[in-house]
């Protein structure tokens, strides 16, 4: 049995960060409708909140031919990093504008 490790980090409302020991992956969604965009394939997730009741199907992306067009995992993860760059410039500004008024 091996560790495992997972955290979440909400960017924006209906928008989550992922990361794993091994992959990263983004939550877009609200409960109740959600799609999980991973390097190997989306996830979409239909739920009725409070009851456990979800209905989850999963595909892969298309299989390339040209090992030239696929994302490498150092490429995922600077562009993971670069939209909670973002997120964080945008809540920053946020709190700035609240403050002020």
């Amino acid at each position: 049995m091996g560790f495992r490790f997972r955290k979440y980090f909400g960017l924006l409302p209906g928008i989550r960060l992922n990361l794993g020991k091994k992959r990263a992956s983004v939550s877009v969604g609200r409960p109740g409708f959600t799609a999980n965009i991973s390097k190997d394939g989306i996830r979409k997730t239909v739920s009725i909140p409070g009851t456990g009741l979800s209905y989850s199907s999963y595909q892969k992306h298309p299989e390339k031919q040209d090992s030239e067009n696929e994302i490498r995992p150092f490429m995922l993860y600077a562009i993971i990093l670069a939209i909670v760059g973002i997120a964080a410039v945008i809540v920053a500004v946020i709190i700035m504008l609240l403050k002020n008024n």
